[in-house]
């Protein structure tokens, strides 16, 4: 799961384990730092507030998927020795992955590798079904994406006008799994309806995937918060 909330602060440490009892062993939460960190302090004098933002999640333990650092479309390459610097004294005992906006970043090999080289990985967002371009023209995925590639997927209500992109992603999972790697996919829409029925959708056509959890189809969707 995309956890949004702890980019605008953190959560009660109540919360957390409240969390914590209500997902089965197999869930993985994935935090957003918080946008202090990423669009505020942009990683400058910010070692105090990150160490606060993961003793606080610290009780999810095995729960935990990659935290991801979401940063604006200002952040550019002039910010990049501060980025790897930052990464670089990352703690080992929890993932992370980075998701950069600005222009120049998007789909450089040189960026990701460095990035990747520090154990890492890569967050990218698709847009191209809200932009009417052709599905069959890849999104600009670096050769490097680490060990928990996450894509971000905005996709659309129309759940069949999603099937030719979903089709290119499960190709792309499906590599990463063979090398591998452990990649997550969130769906967005504009109303989140459909989001379960799209990230299922990629789920079955990747036969190397783990198995998924079983599907509520009726009802709506679980709520955590």
């Amino acid at each position: 799961m995309e956890g949004n909330t702890s980019f605008y602060g953190l959560p009660l440490p109540e919360r957390v384990h409240k969390w914590k009892k209500s997902v089965p062993e197999s869930f993985r939460f994935c935090f957003k730092v918080p946008r202090e960190i990423t669009h505020i302090k942009r990683l400058v004098d910010a070692e105090t507030e990150l160490s606060q933002f993961l003793e606080r999640m610290a009780p999810l333990s095995d729960n935990l998927g990659p935290f991801f650092l979401q940063f604006p479309r200002s952040f550019g390459p002039l910010y990049a020795d501060i980025l790897y610097a930052f990464i670089s004294h990352l703690p080992l005992e929890f993932a992370f992955a980075v998701e950069l906006r600005h222009p120049d970043f998007l789909g450089s090999a040189e960026y990701a590798k460095r990035i990747v080289d520090r154990e890492v990985s890569m967050v990218i967002t698709d847009t191209r079904p809200h932009v009417a371009k052709n599905p069959q023209s890849p999104e600009r995925t670096p050769s490097y994406m680490g060990k928990n590639p996450i894509i971000r997927y905005i996709g659309l209500e129309d759940i069949k006008k999603n099937a030719p992109f979903l089709s290119q992603w499960a190709s792309v999972c499906e590599h990463w799994l063979s090398v591998g790697c452990s990649p997550y996919f969130f769906a967005h829409t504009d109303t989140d309806e459909h989001a379960p029925e799209i990230a299922r959708g990629l789920h079955l056509l990747c036969p190397s995937s783990p198995p998924a959890p079983c599907w509520i189809s009726e009802g709506g969707q679980l709520e955590l918060f």
